[in-house]
């Protein structure tokens, strides 16, 4: 912008010029000017000088507004070693461990057993075959109550003759045969193989099953920190350049930035089986009646007075991870170092 300044200057050189007046012209440095002559060299050249003069004066200022420039890849999170770029992390989980378990009715399991006898006739459920007045008796898809209630001494002799003898006709064999029936059916029940597909006697044994409650990617750089979260059995780390670690609930601790990986809680749900239980069966000619057990749970030629069968009602569980916790965590940049 354009101002008066040129006037002052010359007024301040005007007032210091005002001193040498007034000397000898020959005194040699101290000539003295003519005041009046002065004045009018200002006032016939002032404005041509103010209008040939141009003063421009830059105004320097800040006013409270902050500029951020931020060029930062969000897919990392970038923190130095002084002062944390990223805030902590969380959410929640919800989970139900009843989602994550089968009740399987054990009792109603087919026994199938590898030998020789059910190689030959390309039928692994077939137990037992016997020849018998003329006939071919074979036992076969017997389940697992019928094999428990069989050899459990509810049946003994008399009723394998009895039944021989109703759907196959009497005769003096079916003494003999009864006896050796009898003792097959106790000979399958203490197989080791039906021991482990009927669950005999299993109910102080407990399964597992391991459930992924929650998983964590994570990229190159990055690194886990766990600060808190609900009671889990593992927290898996594994890695696309084949590492692998774990470690339980303890914070502070860090996992992974060396290459992709992918954070891995596991939940333990322990398995309590069912138990056996044996009840008593009226007989009303010939039809099975019990207010306490549905009648599909022993086959229709069944006559006898006693029952076994396995209850899956009495299954339960048990797992120490509650079903809604909250996760906190951070996310590290880390630098690889070789």
């Amino acid at each position: 912008m354009r101002i008066i300044a040129p006037m002052m200057i010359l007024i301040m050189m005007t007032s210091t010029l005002a001193g040498c007046t007034g000397g000898d012209p020959d005194g040699g440095g101290n000539d003295e000017i003519d005041m009046d002559i002065l004045n009018q060299l200002i006032d016939e050249n002032l404005q041509d000088f103010i209008n040939n003069t141009t003063i421009t004066v830059e105004n320097h200022y800040h006013n409270n507004t902050t500029i951020m420039n931020d060029n930062t890849d969000n897919s990392i999170s970038n923190i130095n070693g002084s002062s944390s770029a990223s805030s902590l992390k969380m959410f929640t989980v919800e989970w139900d461990p009843a989602d994550h378990i089968e009740y399987e009715n054990i009792g109603t399991r087919i026994v199938s057993l590898n030998g020789n006898l059910q190689q030959s006739n390309n039928n692994p459920n077939l137990l037992l075959m016997y020849i018998y007045n003329g006939f071919t008796v074979e036992f076969e898809d017997i389940t697992c109550n019928e094999i428990y209630t069989f050899s459990a001494g509810y049946f003994d002799e008399n009723y394998w003759r009895d039944y021989l003898e109703d759907n196959y006709g009497y005769d003096d064999y079916s003494y003999q045969l009864s006896h050796t029936i009898d003792d097959d059916f106790r000979d399958i029940r203490n197989n080791a193989s039906v021991y482990e597909q009927c669950g005999y006697f299993s109910s102080n044994s407990a399964d597992y099953n391991n459930v992924e409650v929650y998983s964590i990617d994570l990229y190159i750089g990055e690194a886990f920190e766990l600060v808190s979260t609900g009671s889990v059995s593992d927290i898996k780390l594994e890695c696309d350049d084949g590492y692998s670690s774990s470690m339980a609930n303890n914070s502070g601790i860090y996992l992974g930035g060396q290459a992709n990986c992918t954070i891995t809680a596991i939940a333990n749900i322990q398995i309590d089986p069912g138990n056996w239980e044996t009840i008593y069966v009226h007989n009303y000619d010939g039809n099975n009646s019990n207010s306490s057990l549905d009648s599909n749970l022993w086959p229709d030629w069944y006559h006898g007075s006693y029952w076994s069968y396995y209850d899956t009602t009495e299954t339960e569980y048990y797992t120490s991870t509650p079903n809604d916790f909250a996760v906190y965590f951070n996310i590290v940049s880390v630098e690889l170092y070789s």
